[in-house]
């Protein structure tokens, strides 16, 4: 196949067609797709995180990709499995992994080779029995998630559908029955889903190509045993095929319609016994030996079994057994897990992977101390994330549907504690609120509120003195909130920053009853201070300014005549260094040696946050280690600048760890900017 889509490009443009996917998949079900393993997980031990068992005897390519992968899944947002424990897992299909968070309810299809993720809103029902997760094979990146919901008031089953194009819930189907589900897996064949119910006598089909329901009797002697249905290929797609094992036997079975709306049986296929082979490998006790067989699944031609604590698997070509894991398979939940073979190269489709999708469901929203605050545009959850050491701790929505801004403030003394401020807007009774959330507790409170109903500037908040701040719209004035004092504040702002951006700025312990603004009028950099009149205004006066840089931008940057009309914008201060831009130039300046230093010459239309981490580092503060743990291998350790800040480098390096957001994040110097 990969040879013949290399010889000319008319074969490629065949071989990238999904329909011939399509087809070339369901006709070659064992070797397309890919086997690399049996995902486990044991659902008794939320702090056990998932592991692939793999064979000792694996092809170097399997083990080159398995090596590249995290199937522990430390990535997903709202901690990791052996922090938090936040996620259960639902089903595996093509290389995906459908999970739920016990906490919002919400799901999640995540990529453990790419670390990629999307995030789906919680299902809108209160009794969900099953899900399943159906895979496209003409497009890798597309895929279904089913949620089988019981409705008990109408007695019905309904179906819940949600597509990677839309990621939105939609009811397509019921059917009249309240079956009871077991407690195993989805099995899926010939784009349908199925559930086995209790009682063993049948199971539940929901076939996603006509979105209808259908409850299957299955053969009585299947009551007792494990099975996994399986496709044959294109030509027996109208035919249900069962694989089980009666004693040391593989059986497969076939089931077609009889006309009256039942099934009729008849056993295929029986394979040599695996008694002999099973006690020379295994050498089973005698209590083990009376354990009966469990199929955990069949793909790509092979079936996982276990017995005991005992989990391998069998070719079902050469009816070869490989031994997987003999410690810690008794409880657990496998799957197996394979990835979509032909590679996606031939499908560029499957390339807009699962990571650049996920990248529009997150948008910032603040960040302060090497920690960065989103919001998830579905579900409205918020989360507070660590780029460097890849933890995320996740926040429920907050109780309000008119946030009109949010803001994070760390602690300086304890790198881990910080507190969330979402700001709201109440129309009935013409206030602002305050939500407040801590890093200790994770729930909001309802702190404060001011009679007013200013309307606020898209613009990013802005901290000082242990205060927030947000510019209002016409420039005039700006609401602040104390999270000293709990308390709002609106205050006027002089005449001349109504047109300007500017940036509050702590000028020390012994001006914190003071408020400093920052910004650049003209060429020049401004310093503005503002005490209290007494009479609940402000007074201004200009305390600095400084040379003029107009001839260095111009020898620097060349402008053109229309991008030279434009002003210069501050996007922010942070550690003795203002951020400037100007038209779609990016740079900073010492604001001790006043050096300008070029950041970037391509940033149009960028919202950007200067980027900090605590200093003196992380060992000095154990406890900074304790809410966002560091993940990351082979971190290359922070280096110190003259701001007494990380470096650049290792920022830039470490950046894809953090949580997706609107479309790009890029990191040039100390200054993170969104696209």
């Amino acid at each position: 196949m990969i040879r013949a889509a290399a010889a000319c490009k008319p074969f490629l443009r065949a071989a990238r067609s999904p329909p011939f996917l399509r087809l070339f998949r369901r006709l070659h079900p064992s070797c397309c797709p890919r086997l690399l393993g049996c995902l486990s997980v044991r659902p008794g031990l939320r702090h056990v995180a998932p592991r692939l068992s793999t064979s000792s005897a694996s092809s170097s390519s399997t083990a080159g990709a398995v090596h590249g992968g995290d199937f522990a899944l430390s990535f997903l947002p709202a901690g990791d499995w052996p922090g938090f424990a936040s996620w259960e897992l639902l089903d595996c299909r093509n290389g995906r992994v459908l999970l739920k968070n016990r906490l919002s309810g919400e799901l999640a299809v995540a990529d453990p080779m790419s670390r990629g993720c999307i995030t789906l809103p919680a299902p809108p029902t209160e009794r969900a029995v099953g899900y399943g997760l159906v895979a496209d094979d003409g497009d890798s990146s597309a895929f279904l998630v089913v949620c089988i919901s019981r409705d008990s008031a109408s007695h019905e089953l309904r179906a819940l559908i949600a597509s990677s194009g839309e990621l939105s819930w939609a009811d397509s189907a019921g059917v009249s029955c309240q079956p009871k589900f077991a407690g195993v897996r989805p099995m899926q064949a010939n784009r349908s889903l199925y559930w086995k119910l209790e009682g063993g006598e049948r199971m539940v089909a929901f076939s996603t190509a006509t979105m209808k329901f259908a409850l299957l009797d299955l053969p009585p002697f299947f009551r007792e045993l494990s099975f996994d249905v399986m496709e044959k290929g294109e030509e027996d797609c109208n035919v249900l095929h069962l694989l089980t094992m009666t004693g040391f036997c593989i059986e497969v079975w076939a089931g077609t319609r009889d006309g009256d709306g039942g099934i009729a049986w008849r056993r295929l296929d029986k394979s040599v016994s695996f008694h002999k082979l099973v006690m020379e490998v295994f050498k089973p006790s005698r209590q083990s030996r009376q354990q009966m067989f469990k199929v955990v699944g069949v793909a790509a031609g092979v079936v996982f079994v276990r017995q005991w604590i005992n989990l391998f698997s069998i070719d079902l070509e050469t009816m070869k057994l490989k031994v997987l894991s003999k410690k810690d398979c008794q409880s657990t939940l496998s799957y197996p897990y394979t990835i979509a073979w032909p590679p996606s190269f031939l499908n560029p489709t499957a390339q807009e992977s699962i990571i650049s999708q996920g990248n529009v469901n997150w948008e910032l929203l603040d960040c302060r101390n090497g920690r960065v605050l989103l919001k998830n545009r579905l579900s409205a959850e918020l989360a507070v994330a660590d780029p460097v050491s890849r933890g995320c701790i996740t926040i429920p929505a907050a109780p309000t549907d008119s946030a009109v801004g949010y803001g994070l403030v760390a602690d300086d003394g304890d790198s881990s504690a910080f507190l969330v401020v979402c700001i709201s807007r109440d129309t009935a009774s013409h206030e602002l609120r305050a939500l407040i959330l801590s890093s200790g507790e994770l729930s909001w409170a309802d702190v404060t509120g001011v009679s007013c109903q200013p309307n606020f500037a898209d613009v990013r908040p802005m901290q000082a003195n242990r205060s927030l701040y947000w510019k209002l719209e016409g420039g005039e004035r700006m609401v602040a909130f104390s999270t000293a004092t709990m308390e709002f504040a609106l205050l006027d702002l002089p005449p001349s920053l109504h047109e300007l951006s500017f940036d509050v700025i702590e000028k020390g312990e012994e001006d914190c009853n003071v408020l400093h603004l920052l910004t650049m009028a003209g060429f020049c950099i401004e310093v503005w201070a503002g005490t209290g009149d007494g009479d609940g205004g402000m007074a201004w006066r200009r305390v600095d300014k400084s040379v003029r840089f107009h001839k260095l931008v111009v020898e620097v940057f060349k402008p053109s005549r229309h991008s030279y009309e434009k002003g210069l914008q501050v996007v922010g201060v942070a550690a003795g260094v203002v951020f400037v831009m100007q038209w779609n130039n990016l740079f900073s300046i010492d604001l001790e040696t006043m050096k300008l230093k070029v950041l970037s010459k391509d940033c149009p239309s960028t919202l950007s946050y200067p980027y900090t981490i605590a200093w003196p580092p992380y060992f000095l503060n154990p406890a900074g280690q304790v809410i966002l743990p560091r993940k990351g291998k082979g971190i290359a350790e922070p280096t110190t600048s003259a701001s007494g800040h990380a470096g650049p480098g290792m920022l830039c390096s470490l950046l894809d760890g953090m949580p997706p957001n609107r479309a790009s994040v890029h990191l040039t110097e100390w200054c993170v900017h969104l696209y």
